[in-house]
């Protein structure tokens, strides 16, 4: 009896033993494709700077971007009135300017891309898509339309592709090797915070700048769904829950006044190990010039 009880429990040990070898084989290899699918999508963007974004009449070398020469102030261009409110120019603020194909890059690559987001200070450096009738297509799809783990960044079309909503949200995953939107992080550091201040938007028509007002954790309810933000009293509404986060919850710049005639853009992610919260940066717009 003894005997065939210590057969049996050997024979569970090596099953046991078989299923744990097996679940770390598939752990290994689930790892190995995350970590190919992430650095594909970082090389595909910097293989889209490369050939079609100039700088200061130089191509983006696919490293991470230098914020540029300011812009050229002698000949300043017209203002631009977006839903009847004039916005200033770039004459006091360093941009990093771009020239961007956004054209070939529709009919070379993909005809999702439609804008570009630049973060200086952190990796985020990347074109901006949107799958119309399927709201998750590049969660788990790269910038070419293929399946992958790393995703892209994109909105939802409860976003307009032109920025003037009042509330865009912008998307992007939170990858283990800081790709995608990860290092936006760098702004749980409050001299970070301080430091770098501004979104970059560039889009076919128009370059914006947004100063950034807050990054902090928040839940991961819909924004867009769960606030009307598309009329001024929702916007509001929405603008004064985000004052009333606590100061624990991240970084805030208490001095600079939003409101419901602003127009204000959110990047977010997930955060690792909370599947219910979300980490999002957030810019007021304050300045566009018109390509």
């Amino acid at each position: 009896m003894k005997k065939e009880k210590s057969i049996k429990n050997e024979k569970l040990q090596i099953a046991l033993i078989i299923l744990c070898t097996l679940i770390f084989i598939g752990c290994a290899i689930w790892l190995i494709l995350y970590l190919v699918d992430a650095g594909k999508g970082a090389k595909q963007a910097d293989s889209l700077k490369a050939e079609y974004i100039m700088v200061e009449g130089e191509p983006v070398d696919g490293e991470v971007s230098q914020p540029g020469e300011p812009i050229d102030t002698e000949e300043p261009k017209d203002k631009v009135i977006i839903d009847g409110r004039e916005y200033d120019d770039f004459a006091e603020l360093d941009v990093s300017e771009r020239k961007i194909d956004f054209a070939s890059m529709q009919a070379d690559v993909n005809e999702d891309i439609y804008a570009w987001v630049y973060v200086p200070g952190t990796k985020v450096d990347y074109p901006i898509l949107q799958r119309s009738g399927n709201n998750d297509f590049y969660l788990d799809h790269d910038l070419n339309g293929k399946k992958a783990s790393c995703g892209s960044i994109y909105t939802e079309n409860y976003n307009e592709k032109d920025f003037n909503d009042n509330h865009t949200v912008v998307y992007g995953h939170n990858m283990k090797n800081g790709s995608m939107f990860k290092s936006l992080r760098n702004y749980d550091d409050k001299d970070f915070f301080e430091e770098n201040k501004y979104i970059y938007i560039y889009t076919e028509a128009d370059t914006r700048v947004y100063e950034i007002f807050g990054a902090y954790e928040y839940t991961d309810e819909h924004l867009l769904l769960n606030y009307k933000t598309d009329n001024a009293g929702g916007f509001q509404k929405y603008l004064d829950m985000v004052k009333k986060q606590p100061d624990a919850s991240g970084h805030f710049n208490r001095e600079l006044t939003v409101n419901s005639s602003d127009k204000i853009i959110t990047l977010s992610t997930c955060i690792s190990g909370k599947d219910g919260s979300r980490y999002l940066v957030q810019g007021k717009l304050i300045a566009v010039e018109a390509n």
